[in-house]
């Protein structure tokens, strides 16, 4: 392997890269299944009872409803396309795109309970946009086309419908390079996405 150039720490932090992302997709992915924090997966609500399917008990210690997962049976007075609410099915497409339509509503839903937490940016805009969020701002995917199913997703959840439960982070255990991240109280799992607080 050639790499040439006037800036070594340049040339280190890529070889750095490049072994991490090499160690990390090959011999942690075990290590990360150990490592990771117990949440139920959505797949399972069709082998529980009606009554087992409310509570689901969370790293043995947290209660979470799962009332909120299914899509509504009645379809909710959706709100029309604003910018709003077409900038938020952008970054779900950005982040979801691969998920299902529940995993797309609740990466939606995590924005706005953002934007009602006193914490974080008022507007959907300043969130998305705030330095260092989002990863697929940084690399533009924010910037591509969403498709009509994330922007459903996102009148479904400016509707209202968080099938988080009030999450206000979400990351997926095998991509997320943050330490922090995992000090967060995982609240479920919703396909590759775990959604905390």
């Amino acid at each position: 392997m050639i790499i040439m150039g006037t800036n070594s720490k340049f040339t280190r932090f890529v070889a750095m890269i490049i072994l991490v992302t090499f160690i990390f997709s090959w011999s942690a992915l075990p290590i990360l299944a150990v490592a990771a924090p117990p949440v139920e997966d959505l797949t399972l609500e069709a082998e529980l009872s009606d009554e087992e399917q409310k509570t689901i008990i969370v790293n043995n210690e947290t209660s979470v409803s799962e009332n909120n997962k299914e899509e509504p049976d009645k379809s909710p007075s959706l709100p029309p396309v604003t910018d709003d609410i077409y900038l938020l099915a952008k970054l779900i497409y950005a982040e979801a795109r691969g998920e299902s339509f529940a995993g797309k509503v609740a990466v939606g839903a995590v924005i706005l309970n953002r934007v009602r937490d006193p914490r974080f940016p008022n507007t959907i805009a300043g969130i998305i946009f705030k330095k260092g969020e989002f990863c697929t701002v940084r690399d533009g995917q924010i910037n591509l086309t969403p498709d009509e199913e994330c922007i459903r997703a996102a009148r479904y959840a400016s509707a209202g419908w968080d099938p988080t439960n009030g999450a206000l982070y979400f990351y997926n255990p095998i991509k997320t390079t943050s330490k922090w991240i995992w000090s967060r109280t995982p609240l479920t799992k919703i396909g590759n996405h775990v959604f905390a607080v």
